[in-house]
């Protein structure tokens, strides 16, 4: 390789964080000329920094994983700089808007976010449910804002999406946005399968999600026993609504059902066997078909509503107010 181009980084001295930490920049220089790529996404504090080697000294985590990712980022400048190493028109603007994602939509991680978000808002309806779209929707603008708070960044090129990145996506959401664990951890995941699918089409090659593990707290989400349910369906509500939706609740405590799956159930769900009611019906988010037993609660619930049920166009059984969620 030529030594007229070279990598080089520095501390930020003017960009101090909480913990006393100094931002890591990148600067690369050709022929003379000079510029700054940004940040690296990577914070040190500045006694540990050796500025004639540009890393971290020591042996701890925190420093292998820093200059692990320094060499990384040093790596893919080279190797943009190697592949127009010939050509004319190579400057240190055109390989920072190359390594930045700037020359190519695909080459940018939001680019390719929006591009696969248009996809999905195009399948729901044929493929996907209508909650597919807006849970995307949201962890686009989530990433899009932890960017540009921490890196003063619009966009993130592909080769610079890095287990860096999403470490601290993950406290950006828990510390900034205050989601509780698993909230973040679900964010986490469906992040996962975008770049899992940017691997696919080739546009990443190093997996950030490859040393880290979406890990979901168990949580005690607590019942009703029988007793307080009985409470429940004989306590008089000031209005109708909230009767109607009192019991549709209840129905779905006695036999386990979505609200998604409680508003497709209709009558052809229902059988008899041996005497007894059942509802054999596919759920929505598993597509496996459920055998319920119909106890003498839901029974009830559905015999107090028999007549909307016979005068829903649909012939769903609990077409009272089901367009109103719990």
């Amino acid at each position: 390789m030529s030594k007229n181009f070279k990598v080089s980084f520095y501390l930020r001295s003017n960009h101090t964080t909480k913990e006393g930490k100094l931002p890591i920049m990148t600067r690369i220089s050709l022929r003379g000329d000079r510029v700054t790529v940004g940040s690296t996404g990577c914070f040190t504090d500045p006694k540990l920094w050796i500025s004639t080697t540009s890393r971290i000294k020591g042996r701890s985590g925190y420093a292998l994983a820093t200059n692990t990712e320094l060499d990384r980022i040093e790596a893919d400048l080279n190797y943009i700089f190697r592949r127009h190493e010939f050509e004319d028109f190579l400057t240190v603007e055109f390989i920072k808007s190359e390594y930045l994602g700037k020359t190519s939509d695909k080459s940018s991680f939001l680019g390719f976010f929006d591009e696969l978000l248009k996809k999905t808002e195009a399948e729901v309806g044929v493929s996907r449910t209508k909650a597919s779209f807006p849970k995307y929707d949201v962890i686009r603008r989530r990433f899009a804002d932890f960017i540009y708070s921490r890196y003063k960044r619009k966009d993130l090129h592909m080769g610079e999406l890095s287990y860096m990145h999403v470490s601290e996506f993950e406290h950006y959401l828990i510390t900034e946005c205050k989601y509780k664990h698993n909230t973040a951890m679900r964010i986490m995941r469906n992040l996962k399968t975008v770049v899992l699918q940017a691997m696919k089409f080739g546009l990443i090659t190093r997996d950030p999600y490859a040393n880290y593990k979406v890990k979901m707290e168990r949580t005690d989400r607590g019942f009703l026993t029988e007793e307080e349910l009985e409470m429940m369906l004989s306590k008089p509500m000031p209005v109708e609504r909230l009767e109607q939706v009192r019991d549709v609740f209840v129905f779905s405590c006695f036999t386990g059902l979505a609200y998604i799956d409680l508003f497709q159930l209709s009558k052809e769900h229902i059988v008899k066997i041996d005497g007894k009611m059942w509802i054999l019906k596919k759920r929505q988010k598993t597509d496996v078909v459920s055998n319920i037993l119909l106890l003498d609660v839901p029974q009830r619930i559905l015999k107090k509503y028999a007549k909307m049920m016979k005068d829903d166009p649909h012939g769903r059984l609990l077409a009272v107010n089901t367009n109103q969620k719990m």
